[in-house]
């Protein structure tokens, strides 16, 4: 995967934790929960390739 595409999985994976950050918080659902935490290691790992990417 080139750079661009990894940011561009680095945000989505970014709004989709936010997202389901505040549907697990609003609805007390632990499925919302556990995709966020997923989401937030996805992140995680593309932030780390795009900086070792330079």
């Amino acid at each position: 995967m080139g750079r661009s595409a990894r940011l561009v999985v680095f945000i989505a994976a970014v709004l989709v934790c936010v997202v389901s950050v505040v549907l697990g918080w609003a609805t007390h659902n632990l499925f919302a929960w556990l995709m966020a935490a997923g989401m937030l290691s996805v992140a995680i790992s593309q932030f780390a390739e795009l900086r070792l990417m330079k």
